[in-house]
């Protein structure tokens, strides 16, 4: 995993699966935009859409990464507060859905 964060328990012990298969097969990637995001909880965290598809979440106080997961359509739509999102980011989403990591 890449050193420039820091990462939670739960992302490291209850999400490994998830973690490697990203790492594996498309890897993390380089930031492309970043918005703050109020979760299910009505917590706020920030949101990060990397190159690769791939969001990070990020505790805003601490910036620890509490979860990681490729991005579905709406998710990208929504970082970009836009119904259209840039064409690269529609083909990454795309690749990433044939590769069954969207949902899992």
């Amino acid at each position: 995993m890449p050193t420039r964060y820091t990462y939670s328990y739960h992302l490291l012990h209850d999400r490994t699966e998830r973690v490697e298969r990203i790492i594996n097969t498309i890897g993390i990637g380089e930031e492309v935009i970043s918005v703050l995001w109020t979760d299910t909880t009505n917590r706020t965290c920030r949101r990060t859409l990397t190159s690769t598809g791939v969001i990070l979440c990020q505790n805003v106080r601490t910036g620890m990464v509490t979860t990681m997961f490729a991005a579905t359509l709406g998710q990208m739509r929504r970082i970009y507060n836009s119904k259209y999102i840039p064409k690269e980011m529609y083909e990454i989403f795309v690749r990433n859905n044939e590769m069954g990591l969207v949902g899992f």
